[in-house]
């Protein structure tokens, strides 16, 4: 068997793994989230932003107050991130803004 397509830990052999489908999963995010920005301008882009740097940032932390070794993927966070910016209303924050 190929060993460099099992991931550790599972007896799977897949060329697809967790961390490729993050980075796969964030991209077609950025897709819909340029799609958010030309509907409503900056307020998308501000919500996206912030919204993944919190993720990122939570979970960064969450590593070190657990001691354990920071994992150098961020993918998953960052999905996260976007789910959270791309589902919130855009509209409700434009009108906040101005």
């Amino acid at each position: 068997m190929e060993e460099g397509l099992r991931e550790k830990g599972t007896s799977v052999l897949a060329p697809m793994t967790k961390n490729l489908l993050m980075k796969y999963t964030f991209f077609s995010l950025c897709i819909l989230a340029a799609v958010a920005v030309l509907a409503f301008g900056m307020a998308a882009v501000i919500m996206v932003v912030v919204s993944v740097v919190v993720a990122l940032g939570s979970d960064y932390l969450i590593f070190l107050l657990s001691k354990r070794r920071f994992r150098r993927d961020g993918y998953s966070s960052a999905v996260c991130g976007m789910i959270v910016a791309l589902s919130s209303s855009s509209g409700m924050l434009i009108n906040t803004l101005w």
